[in-house]
């Protein structure tokens, strides 16, 4: 056993209301591959911190970017995500929930397959709506100085909706840039 994983694990024992060994644990047990690990005091953290404001946000997002995810333990966070309703109206909540779906997006992007059947085509269609809604809506509740969520749904929107359906996705681009406005201008 790693001497850090030794100081971790006696630090949860000594302290077992303290979520940050949990928090660290996850990171270690992630750099040293044992994913499974990792997940389990990823969740153990999250529990102990409660789904409640921008810290636990960006605390799933630290967690779903890390690598070894199955689509079930997205789809956990994902849920996790939406369970913090009381900032949907923040840049922050779309963002990562945004960043969510586009994980599961690339994920099931590579087990596509010529012969694959239609339910993976309706999650993938699924995952690409989800990722696009939520960029719009971060880019709508943006109220930084530099708006980098309205250029980045900018460029997802177009890359999105052009690069896998080609110009017969000029419809679709077009309505979301002009929803995109249009709630902009209701929020505003």
């Amino acid at each position: 056993m790693h001497e850090a994983e030794q100081f971790f694990l006696s630090a949860i024992t000594r302290f077992p209301e303290e979520p940050a060994g949990h928090r660290s644990l996850a990171v270690h047990y992630n750099h040293r591959q044992f994913y499974g690990e990792s997940a389990v005091h990823a969740f153990t953290y999250l529990k102990k911190v409660g789904a409640s404001g921008i810290d636990t946000l960006m605390a799933i997002d630290s967690i779903q970017q890390l690598d070894g995810h199955s689509i079930d333990m997205l789809e956990t966070l994902y849920a996790l995500i939406i369970g913090v309703s009381h900032l949907d109206k923040t840049a922050v909540f779309h963002a990562t929930a945004s960043a969510n779906q586009g994980i599961q997006y690339e994920m099931l992007h590579a087990t596509l397959r010529e012969d694959s059947d239609d339910t993976l085509y309706a999650k993938f269609d699924e995952r690409i709506s989800n990722m696009l809604e939520h960029g719009l809506y971060a880019a709508v509740y943006d109220d930084s100085e530099e708006k980098i969520y309205r250029y980045v749904f900018r460029d997802m929107c177009r890359d999105m909706t052009i690069r896998h359906a080609g110009w017969r996705a000029y419809p679709d681009y077009i309505r979301l840039r002009f929803l995109y406005f249009k709630q902009l201008l209701l929020r505003d």
